[in-house]
């Protein structure tokens, strides 16, 4: 992978049809908020969305949409 081009909010701003066409292009494209760091990458979604595009890619543990426990529950409702 090539280097990603790393703007700035504003240069984005300023930039957003050009960062457009470079992402499109196969560059990688990050923005960089410079008052804390966080940043964003602009990833391509071309065509439109396909259902099934991800089956047998992405899995779950057996359990996982299982009803939370007692005390599952009571930690992610901000109990100890």
């Amino acid at each position: 992978m090539s280097k990603a081009k790393i703007y700035n909010v504003r240069e984005a701003r300023a930039s957003l049809p050009q960062m457009i066409d470079e992402v499109l292009g196969g560059e990688h494209v990050i923005v960089r908020r410079a008052t804390d760091g966080a940043e964003v990458e602009l990833v391509p979604r071309l065509g439109a969305r396909v259902a099934g595009r991800y089956k047998d890619r992405i899995r779950f543990a057996a359990d996982a949409f299982e009803p939370l426990s007692e005390d599952e529950l009571a930690h992610w409702e901000g109990g100890n």
